[in-house]
């Protein structure tokens, strides 16, 4: 926790419950790049960069050919028996949430959510839709496509349809279009595509033909690579390529882990991640148009956002509607570029994909080192409206825990705490990290990583000690305003937890970005680490570092207001203890950095290579 934590709940009323004010900006620095500028105009690639929020324009209600009994009808006027007899193969469902728990459950259950009902015909897609009889205090009705089967007993919902949905354009669906008074031929219309492939069974790749060299596989030439450098398939009505976000000391990198979501005009949808590479792929076919998000949630992370007036973000995780789609579908790049307009979406994407990568890449350091990954699931908070950065690992605490801690920081927040949210529901939305952004300095990518490996270290570090040591280091934060001072009843925990995140943060970014950084003449993270010895006075950083390299710096001096001022004249001739093993001293009882000498010592000094009087001098001057 670089400052103490001062998050907040921006509580206002809006104009609907998943709405956004009127005033909002969206994103100026993201691109998705994919038009055909061959197309005629009604064709075009549309992609939301309007400067405001756009509000959804539904026409009028459908007739929905892909209701199982409507299908069955098909099946049987066709009258080929080559076709099995339809099943339900999804379940079109609406929610009906009553309260703020209700919101809370359905963001834990990770159906792709629609706030319009799916069977009306879309006009303009957009951010938000306002139903025409909406109130203020109702909660509006929520719409998801899921599986057979599907059951939640924690909100209330409903089962509009069975749906059997065909995998590809087939007759049946035709036929099905044809009963109910849908125009077919607009609704599988395709335009500038290559000729489809046969579609050949395949275990790895549903659809995909096998190699032709025998043995298993997948023929190669069923594949090509995206613009972007991504395997897709080669079928254009096929969605695949990337999602990228600008580093401002790296350039161009995969955003790693993020849902995609396609849907078309009807009810096929598609839901896959990105790899480590930041590529997809979805081995449905895609017909006439489609529409395309991007949302920051996976089994790792979720990013939520409270942005300018948008409190409902402190419970949602932040998605980007990208755009519609005309095809072909195999060459999609989104880019989230670097925006320094905090109050943008632009802004908040980037954010959201810089420090989602940081989650997996703190993951791949600390499996190098041997030392706890961050808790599963981790729930991350961003908001443009704050500057502070904490992992408070409320949701990994409980709830319990996490309501016993919370008057310290409601005391401090009392004027903020208005409006609907209960104090239930806040701690039940509560995250781990809290990262806010309004500084303009957030906006190097490698100081953002830092600040994040410095509070995953924490999350890391909460993993091995345990939720209680967590809650008595949280409370002592509060008691003690922030670091405190080395007389404080809680500064022996706030030394060695505070320490320990900063040397791991400096370690991995440097690792991350060597001699490619934002700071003053390039200096790299690992030599500010060598001429640090502690921040906030007493937080030893720089101890960690000298245990664990095998440098004697030499004093070092910078000026400072005009003086010559000493940094490091450690005397340093300690060397070879492991990240492994520091770490695997700070269990639940190392609440101070005498203990953490102590098991140190006892566990692994004999075999270092270091003698005790060089171990115990360094921790002297320290």
């Amino acid at each position: 926790m670089k400052r103490i934590f001062l998050w907040a709940i921006y509580v206002m009323v809006i104009c609907a419950v998943y709405s956004c004010s009127e005033d909002e900006e969206l994103f100026t620095g993201r691109e998705l790049l994919e038009t055909d500028a061959e197309a005629p105009a009604e064709m075009q690639q549309r992609f939301n960069d309007e400067s405001h929020p756009i509000k959804t324009v539904l026409g009028d209600i459908r007739v929905n050919p892909f209701k199982l009994e409507t299908m069955r009808l098909a099946w049987g006027n066709l009258n080929n028996t080559s076709i099995p007899e339809p099943t339900a193969t999804r379940l079109y469902i609406k929610f009906s949430p009553t309260s703020i728990d209700d919101v809370i459950a359905l963001e834990e259950l990770d159906e792709m959510l629609y706030d319009y009902p799916l069977e009306y015909e879309v006009k303009e897609m957009g951010d938000f839709y306002i139903r025409p009889d909406y109130q203020k205090g109702i909660f509006p009705e929520q719409y998801a496509i899921v599986k057979p089967g599907f059951s939640f007993t924690k909100v209330p919902y409903e089962v509009i349809d069975e749906l059997h949905i065909p995998e590809f354009d087939s007759e049946l669906t035709k036929e099905a279009f044809g009963i109910t008074g849908n125009d077919y031929d607009e609704y599988a219309r395709v335009m500038y595509y290559e000729p489809d492939h046969d579609d050949h069974g395949d275990g790895d790749c549903p659809g995909c033909p096998p190699s032709p060299t025998g043995g298993g596989g997948v023929d190669p030439d069923y594949f090509t690579t995206s613009d972007c450098g991504c395997t897709v398939f080669n079928d254009t009505r096929r969605p695949g390529g990337c999602v990228r976000v600008e580093d401002t000391q790296l350039g161009w990198q995969g955003v790693r882990n993020v849902k995609v979501i396609m849907k078309d005009t009807w009810f096929n949808e598609n839901e896959v991640w990105t790899t480590q590479e930041g590529c997809f792929k979805i081995t449905r076919k895609y017909s006439n148009k489609a529409w395309m998000w991007v949302k920051f949630k996976s089994n790792r992370t979720t990013v939520k956002g409270v942005r300018g007036g948008y409190v409902w973000g402190y419970f949602h995780a932040v998605k980007d509607y990208v755009g519609v789609l005309y095809g072909p579908f195999n060459n999609i790049s989104v880019d989230y570029a670097r925006n320094v307009n905090t109050g943008s979406k632009a802004a908040q994407y980037w954010m959201a994909s810089t420090l989602n990568n940081a989650v997996h890449e703190f993951d791949d350091y600390a499996v190098q080192d041997g030392i706890a990954k961050p808790p599963h699931n981790l729930k991350m908070l961003i908001t443009n409206r704050r500057t502070e950065y904490a992992a408070p690992m409320f949701d990994k605490m409980g709830f319990s825990a996490s309501y016993s801690v919370l008057p310290g920081w409601a005391g401090m927040l009392a004027p903020f705490l208005l409006g609907p949210f209960t104090t239930s529901a806040i701690v039940a939305g509560a995250p781990d990290i809290y990262i806010g952004y309004e500084a303009p300095r957030s906006f190097a990518s490698d100081y953002l990583k830092d600040v994040m490996y410095h509070e995953l270290a924490h999350a890391s570090h909460m993993n091995q000690a345990g939720p209680h040591f967590w809650q008595d280091f949280v409370a002592g934060v509060i008691e003690e305003g922030g670091y405190g001072d080395p007389t404080g009843p809680y500064a022996g925990m706030i030394a060695i937890s505070e320490s320990w995140a900063e040397f791991i943060a400096n370690t991995y970014s440097h690792r991350n970005y060597g001699n490619l950084t934002s700071r003053v003449n390039n200096e790299t993270y690992e030599e500010f680490l060598e001429k640090r010895i502690h921040f906030w006075d007493f937080l030893p950083v720089g101890l960690h570092h000298d245990l664990l390299d095998d440098v004697d710096d030499a004093p070092i001096t910078i000026e400072w207001n005009g003086t010559e001022v000493l940094v490091d004249d450690i005397d340093d001739r300690v060397s070879g203890f492991t990240i492994e093993q520091m770490f695997s001293t700070l269990g639940g009882f190392t609440k101070s950095i005498g203990i953490y000498k102590n098991k140190l010592e006892t566990m692994y000094l004999q075999n270092s290579g270091n003698t005790q009087e060089e171990f115990d001098t360094l921790f002297e001057q320290y």
